[in-house]
């Protein structure tokens, strides 16, 4: 799913329910379904970062904290990527219920 879909079907349900603000939940797994909260949206974009240079540095300390944030920025993706951060499973109600499995089609499972 692309950010512009996401933000289609998101403000279709925001204006299907102006005048309430329902729950967001993420429902995972299909086969045996559990809902989870949502913790937040974050983005990873491609670092163009070079790598550092120990000379470029005063002292070791940094130039290790430089390195190791270049070297975690390396396995970015090569294009902009959104996620959506699971936060937990919902302990009060650990399954998705019923109703909600059907609409997403992982009814009878």
């Amino acid at each position: 799913m692309r950010l512009s879909e996401l933000m289609q079907e998101l403000e279709y349900m925001q204006e299907r329910y102006e005048d309430d603000d329902p729950e967001v939940r993420l429902a995972v797994q299909p086969s045996y379904p559990f809902q989870h909260t949502i913790e937040g949206v974050y983005e990873v974009t491609p670092s163009g970062q070079l790598e550092p240079d120990a000379q470029d540095f005063e002292r070791e300390e940094d130039y290790e904290d430089a390195r190791d944030e270049w070297e975690r920025s390396q396995d970015a993706p090569d294009q902009p990527v959104v996620y959506i951060a699971e936060g937990g499973q919902l302990y009060s109600a650990p399954y998705l219920p019923g109703a909600a499995a059907e609409v997403i089609g992982w009814g009878g499972r």
